[in-house]
């Protein structure tokens, strides 16, 4: 039996001071199942089809009244930034249907070029979306903005923000954009070097010893008294 918070409350119904954040990869939680790849979004999941396996960030850390807490985020990929192709030719190059093809078009050619460098099939034909559950690493691909941080640069640019499903992929699909694997040109990408368990606490201004704020989630009953452990699954959405 699980006890569901208010996601509409202001108040934090948990807060925590970290000790630890781990990066570990698990199953995935039937009750998410329609979360984990937005429908739309550009991914190289097939519609119906789930990975095997997905990222999930745990905290540990004690609350105000020293309860030893284990906080599981979910739905926090590990992702980086490649720039977006401005082809010059074009009228409108960040026109709706332009920008959805090339996401779409770059999330099915990576999957497929990390596929290919880890001698997975890509196409395993006995699945029904076509693709084997294992052989999916592409969650999603949008397009984004900003500034470049290197260099001199007058107003934003635009990027495409590439999540994976697992973060000890990240290194093989680098090595894919080096060279003309994807969509048959090199890339160059961005803040990928920054590992999974840094991407998370910096986009949520968190830092060790301090405290995190959670206002809704999913916590595992019986519940502790005053001294005990909790264990509680939180969904991050960016």
């Amino acid at each position: 039996m699980d006890t569901q918070g208010d996601p509409g409350s202001d108040e934090p119904i948990l807060r925590l001071r970290i000790t630890h954040v781990t990066s570990t990869m698990a199953g995935p939680l039937p009750t998410l199942i329609p979360h984990y790849t937005p429908s739309n979004l550009a991914t190289a999941v097939p519609p119906g089809v789930t990975p095997h396996h997905l990222p999930v960030l745990r905290i540990f850390g004690t609350t105000q009244h020293l309860q030893k807490i284990c906080a599981n985020i979910h739905l926090c990929y590990p992702y980086f930034f490649v720039p977006f192709p401005m082809d010059s030719s074009t009228p409108d190059p960040l026109r709706p249907e332009r920008v959805v093809r090339i996401c779409q078009r770059f999330a099915v050619s990576l999957n497929h070029a990390i596929c290919l460098a880890m001698r997975q099939d890509p196409t395993g034909g006995k699945y029904g979306g076509g693709t084997d559950p294992k052989h999916l690493h592409v969650v999603s691909v949008v397009l984004c903005k900003g500034v470049p941080f290197y260099g001199y640069h007058i107003g934003h640019s635009y990027f495409l923000k590439v999540s994976l499903v697992n973060p000890g992929r990240l290194y093989v699909a680098l090595e894919q954009l080096r060279k003309p694997a994807v969509l048959g040109r090199e890339w160059q990408p961005f803040e990928a070097h920054v590992n999974h368990v840094l991407q998370f606490m910096c986009d949520f201004d968190l830092y060790g010893c301090g405290w995190l704020e959670l206002s809704g989630g999913t916590f595992r009953e019986p519940l502790p008294g005053t001294f005990g452990f909790a264990g509680a699954s939180l969904v991050s959405r960016r």
